[in-house]
């Protein structure tokens, strides 16, 4: 019986790892809680399928000594087979309300946000292979103070 089950276990661990997932998420910390110009954080990921469309988030965690209401980005994108980055967008992240409340999910003096920057974007993956995305903050305040992390969010509509 222990064997049995043994091998039930060890079969499903190989298939869950043979899969694909519909989702990439992941996630960096800024150093020093500020997010210097200079740090560029990059994420990179596997597109197979160009004639799905996905959804992209970017995410971010800021703390309460964060000064403003919100946060703009610069967003890079080199496609695959390609050796210069594109600028795909400039984004305003919005990170309080009109009256300084802050959005998002609170954890203590934590603000976690998932704001989406590009949906049903059937252009932004339009090659199969590897991407590769990097933020750049085109706010006029360096460091910026208060930011401790950013993410990117994938999802393929379904």
């Amino acid at each position: 019986m222990k064997q049995t089950l043994f091998i039930v276990f060890l079969s499903c661990l190989v298939w869950a790892g043979c899969t694909t997932s519909d989702e990439y998420q992941k996630q960096v910390a800024l150093p020093n809680g500020g997010w210097d110009s200079g740090f560029k954080p990059e994420f990179e990921m596997q597109i197979t399928d160009t004639q799905a469309l996905y959804d992209v988030y970017i995410l971010l965690r800021n703390d309460d000594s964060y000064n403003f209401s919100n946060l703009w980005v610069k967003l890079h994108i080199l496609p695959p087979g390609d050796s210069v980055y594109k600028i795909y967008d400039r984004v305003e992240l919005p990170l309080s309300d009109a009256k300084g409340y802050w959005l998002g999910r609170n954890f203590g003096d934590t603000w976690e946000q998932k704001v989406e920057i590009a949906a049903n974007d059937s252009t932004m993956f339009n090659r199969p292979g590897t991407y590769k995305i990097r933020f750049e903050h085109i706010m006029r305040t360096d460091p910026l103070y208060g930011i401790l992390n950013i993410g990117l969010n994938i999802k393929r509509k379904s």
